[in-house]
């Protein structure tokens, strides 16, 4: 998650995450503080809007981290060949590159 925005009204707590995935291990940044989620939590929140792709579907996925392993391998398994690739927007800034 890249922000969590808190705004305190008189009648009660507004969360917004924006896009948002619980990465224990992210390739850039500090893990998710879910401590500190849990305390604007415990405040009681009034509403909360977010967003996360793939949040209906069950089970969790993996760590952004594995996506460079995976890209190593495909590239060094088609070094004569042309790879596309496509990404969201907000990875653009974190990139693949080390």
């Amino acid at each position: 998650m890249r922000l969590l925005l808190a705004i305190y009204s008189p009648v009660g707590i507004i969360v917004h995450t924006g896009d948002f995935k619980v990465d224990y291990t992210p390739v850039f940044g500090d893990p998710i503080d879910l401590q500190r989620f849990g305390e604007i939590g415990r405040k009681g929140v009034l509403a909360l809007m977010c967003e996360s792709t793939n949040v209906l579907k069950p089970g969790f996925t993996m760590s952004e981290r594995s996506v460079g392993r995976t890209f190593d391998s495909i590239f060094s398994e088609n070094k004569n060949n042309r790879i596309i690739v496509a990404t969201f927007g907000f990875q653009c800034g974190t990139g693949f590159s080390r």
